[in-house]
């Protein structure tokens, strides 16, 4: 469903160019203005995930606008709480607009159920970023006669039959006795995900369901019997399959309890909002969804260009790209001084990239990964021969890792340094494929140049040797 949904911003765009392109291919030369519509929670606990996806959808727009000259699309922004009984009343005038070629959303698979009636009675296209109850396009399963959206229904996000086992399995990783609660918040999202987790549950070694679980409805600020009986049960992981806004309330009750067990959640939690309200209490979370939607906004604007500029006047550009929109790769913005420069640069791996992303490849195969070395504290080569990497974890891998220069070194053959308290730097790479894309920000958080050496022979023809320099 959801930063949730941590490419989803690119899904949400995919499916506004793609009514784009429908309406350029229709288009006349008399008229060229088009209109869609984004329907999703832009106000109240579930705000975030509506405001993510309309902005991905303005985002989209703005490229199809800037590569079609002479098109105009207009966006009308329709406003369901993700609440059905609020579809079901701004639907019907979404869907008798006959101006209205194609309609993003609903978010919500509930929100969708109740405003299909009004979109297939005016034929409107719809495709939704994240609604993922199976029945909305499968015509065998159990409620597929009320709920099923063809012809009219697609969506660019994998179904709960598919996020179900994912979840259960991601849950319980790692845990040799798990026994797993599961609660849902009694949505059409929910409760059928809840299903599939369950059944998911009960196939894994040495997992078992627990508890019978619990239906809280999603408004409940009070969790202590849904508490009690998860502390009765025994149980050392629980999933919950509604919200980010109630799983937040939930998991600070739970951590007040002094419960210690493992918290889950599908992509109904997967959003940044959870870890904002949630605090403390969301650290070690176990969440699944789709790649990352995240303040697109911010991208709105942006060139994705490095430059410098001498005197208010831009001398030179390159492409840049810049850190992801995940909450902890983002480039920081912050003002310092470039001192010098590294020619054929060596990588080290800053210690949140290497318990978090190759240890865990150590740990599937010792022999990933080999082109990094593994360096002791005092900087010594380590060998991988008799380490077993699945007995250290995040705070206990003793090791950090370098790669050495090479033509393939992820810092390419130059780094710019400006020591700063963010360890952020400008450098060359070799994934030069990613510059020609229209938005560009994958990075850890460091710049990467299209042109680094251009960029350098650029900072360099304005300095001047000091009288006591000599060549």
């Amino acid at each position: 469903m959801n930063k949730k949904i941590k490419a989803s911003a690119a899904l949400v765009a995919a499916a506004a160019l793609a009514f784009g392109a429908f309406a350029s291919t229709s288009a006349t030369a008399a008229t060229k203005t088009y209109t869609l519509a984004y329907q999703g929670p832009l106000t109240g606990g579930e705000a975030s995930t509506g405001i993510d996806e309309q902005n991905g959808v303005k985002y989209a727009i703005k490229v199809f606008e800037a590569a079609n000259p002479g098109y105009k699309i207009n966006l009308v922004s329709v406003d369901d709480e993700g609440d059905p009984a609020v579809a079901s009343k701004v639907a019907p005038g979404v869907g008798t607009n006959r101006k209205i070629i194609g309609l993003v959303g609903p978010a919500y698979s509930g929100a969708t159920i109740a405003s299909l009636p009004y979109y297939k009675a005016g034929n409107l296209t719809v495709i939704s970023p994240s609604a993922t109850r199976v029945s909305l396009t499968d015509p065998k399963s159990p409620t597929a006669k009320s709920d099923y959206g063809r012809p009219i229904f697609h969506r660019v996000v994998a179904t709960d039959d598919k996020q179900g086992p994912a979840l259960a399995k991601f849950a319980t990783k790692g845990i040799a006795s798990a026994k797993v609660f599961v609660f849902d918040d009694q949505s059409s999202y929910a409760v059928p995900l809840r299903g599939y987790v369950e059944a998911a549950i009960k196939k894994i070694s040495g997992a078992s369901v627990v508890g019978g679980g619990d239906s809280v409805i999603n408004t409940t600020t009070d969790y202590s019997p849904t508490i009690a009986k998860i502390k009765s049960s025994g149980a050392n992981v629980v999933i919950y399959t509604g919200y980010y806004s109630a799983a937040a309330i939930f998991v600070k009750q739970l951590r007040d309890s002094g419960s210690t067990a493992v918290f889950a959640g599908g992509d109904g939690v997967f959003n940044q909002e959870f870890a904002k309200l949630a605090g403390k209490s969301a650290e070690g979370a176990r969440l699944t969804g789709v790649a990352g939607l995240a303040d697109v906004d911010a991208k709105l604007e942006a060139d994705f260009k490095a430059k410098i500029v001498d005197f208010g006047k831009v001398t030179f550009e390159t492409n840049s790209v810049v850190g992801a929109v995940d909450d902890d790769r983002r480039s920081p913005e912050f003002s310092d001084t470039m001192e010098y420069m590294i020619v054929n640069p060596s990588w080290y791996v800053p210690r949140s990239i290497v318990v978090g992303e190759y240890l865990p490849m150590l740990q599937e195969d010792a022999a990933s990964v080999e082109y990094l070395e593994l360096r002791d504290d005092l900087g010594n080569v380590v060998g991988r021969e008799g380490l077993d990497f699945t007995s250290f974890n995040e705070d206990t891998f003793p090791f950090g890792m370098r790669q050495p220069p090479s033509p393939g070194n992820a810092l390419g053959l130059v780094k710019f340094m400006f020591p700063n308290r963010h360890n952020i730097y400008l450098h060359d790479t070799p994934a030069k494929n990613l510059f020609g894309r229209e938005v560009r920000a994958f990075s850890h958080g460091c710049i990467r140049l299209a042109d680094p050496f251009d960029f350098a022979y650029a900072l360099l023809a304005a300095q001047r040797p000091r009288e006591t320099d000599t060549c």
